[in-house]
This record gives C-alpha cells, structure tokens and sequence, in this order.
C-alpha cells in the first residue's frame, strides 16, 4: 500500500495573512474580496508543449496529448503489421483470461510459432488460402486448451472459420 504525503501547503500572498492558497495564491476570503473588486492577479501561464497546446496539469513529460496522440498514429501507421499482430495477440489474451485458460503467450512467441510453420496454415482444409494469419488454438480454448504457444498455430480465414471450436477429431467427423 502506497502512503501519499500532503503537499507542501503554500500560504496566502497577500501580506500578514497565513491562510493556505485557494486560488491564484490568495486564500478564499482573499480571492473573493479581490474577485468582488475586479482586482484578480491574472491566471498563471499553463506550460505549453513545442507545438504550442497546453499540456496536461501534472503533466511529467513535455508532450500534450495532441501531439502524444498523433506520435502514437504514425507509429501505429509507420508499423501496421507489428501493431495489427499486437492487436491481434492482445485480443486472443483477452479471450484466455475470460475463459480462465492456463498459459501466456508473447508476440515473439506467436511469431516463432508462424515460423516454424513457415507462415503456412496448418489444417488445409478445402477452399484454404495458404497463408496463415490467424490464430488458432489446437484445443479450442471453450473446451479447456491452454494459452501456452504449444497449443497455437497459424490458420488461414477460412480454415479458422470452418473449425470454429471443434478438435481435430470432431473436425474429421464432421468432413
């Protein structure tokens, strides 16, 4: 468990007063005689990043989340199917929590599992395109596989489609 510390309370700036800050360094009372008056220091200037958008208050890296956003798009765009197989991994993650499967699989792992397939699906099954570039879990993760990369290989679309949640050997019944 994490302790957080107060901040260090700053003291009202107008002379004599030892009230902590409410707002542009006056206490409330302060604040509200010099608002009723007309009399506010002007608000403090927010840091702005290189391309001049305000950043984010406590912001620790000198990046708002304009250019953050835009930085991220032109990785994402620069590198389309690392960040697709990223995707893609994440997904199939997410799916192994849901159905409480043992094991943990990587993106390297995935990708060592495609190459020692030669990136070429492994069912072949009528109307197979050839190319693996989906997922395909040997044991169907609903009827108890595991997540572990012994248990995944590559599949074309359609082949990954047609055996849906099915073993190998319900798949053969069924052909």
């Amino acid at each position: 468990m994490t302790v957080r510390l107060p901040k260090t309370q700053e003291i009202c700036a107008r002379e004599g007063c030892v009230t902590t800050v409410w707002s542009r360094g006056l206490c409330k009372s302060d604040y509200m005689k010099a608002y009723r008056a007309g009399t506010l220091p002007p608000k403090p200037v927010r840091e702005r990043c290189k391309n001049g958008h305000q950043l984010v208050q406590g912001a620790r890296q000198k990046v708002c989340r304009v250019c953050q956003k835009g930085h991220r798009d032109k990785w994402n765009e620069n590198n389309r199917e690392h960040y697709n197989a990223l995707a893609v991994v994440s997904v199939q993650r997410r799916r192994a929590l849901q159905c409480s499967a043992k094991g943990v699989f990587s993106y390297k792992g995935w990708e060592d599992r495609k190459s020692y397939y030669a990136g070429r699906c492994w069912l072949q099954l009528e109307g197979c395109t050839g190319v693996g570039d989906t997922i395909d879990y040997v044991i169907p993760l609903s009827k108890g596989g595991t997540n572990w990369p012994a248990n995944l290989r590559p599949a074309c679309r359609s082949c990954n489609s047609r055996k849906k949640n099915k073993s190998l050997k319900e798949l053969e019944q069924v052909s």
